[in-house]
């Protein structure tokens, strides 16, 4: 299937540039996360630090359905958000100013809500 493999496919901020056909076959999977919507419109970020200065994530919303693997993050609103709203928040200073504070790990950690 069309995906994500790290951020180097193609993710940038508000865009994915370009992608790669991922295998995406229940035998070879690791874990469940292929279960997901990855059809549904999203949002993807990275789930490693891209720097270690300040400006730890980057957001692009993927309109596709491309999968991800491990090291990308797949966002989807719970309600009616728009994904340039999510897109942009995750981008902004906000954002990336409360995931640097965090020194102790090279992962944006997430948890569920």
């Amino acid at each position: 299937m069309p995906g994500l493999q790290n951020v180097e496919d193609g993710l940038e901020p508000y865009i994915i540039r370009q992608w790669r056909y991922l295998k995406v076959d229940p035998v070879v999977m690791r874990t469940n996360a292929y279960l997901f919507p990855w059809a549904k419109k999203k949002v993807i970020a990275n789930a490693a630090r891209i720097s270690r200065g300040p400006w730890r994530i980057v957001a692009a919303i993927d309109e596709e359905g491309l999968v991800c693997y491990q090291r990308l993050h797949g966002i989807w609103p719970k309600d009616d958000t728009p994904l340039e709203l999510i897109a942009a928040v995750l981008n902004g200073p906000v954002a990336n100013t409360l995931l640097s504070a965090s020194e102790t790990t090279r992962d944006n950690l997430i948890t569920q809500n």
